[in-house]
């Protein structure tokens, strides 16, 4: 499963979006050692910095306010988690881990 990763702009300098991002891929290390693969791998999740014109099942995008004013126009993807400034990185994982788990049977 491919996961694009998206960030804001970073208006908010007091939240830490790459720690986020951070604390998420800790989750998913056995998945893959090398954040930047661009390929599919059945039962895994794979993370990679999302790419203009990039196809992802799962959009992630990291924002540093409630606003979640980030664009994901330019990608194509099945589904989409936002984490604001006060997001809940164990939610985060449990949806990835079932997208996961889902496309794997």
């Amino acid at each position: 499963m491919r996961v694009g990763v998206k960030f804001c702009g970073g208006c908010n300098p007091r939240y830490d979006r790459s720690g986020e991002l951070d604390k998420i891929l800790d989750h998913f290390a056995k998945d893959s050692d090398d954040f930047a693969k661009d390929h599919s791998e059945t039962g895994k999740a794979l993370f990679g910095f999302a790419k203009d014109g990039g196809v992802y099942d799962v959009m992630l995008v990291i924002c540093g306010c409630n606003n979640q004013c980030a664009s994901t126009d330019e990608y194509t993807f099945d589904k989409k988690i936002s984490v604001g400034e006060t997001g809940n990185i164990p939610s985060v994982v449990r949806l990835i881990t079932q997208y996961r788990d889902e496309e794997a049977q």
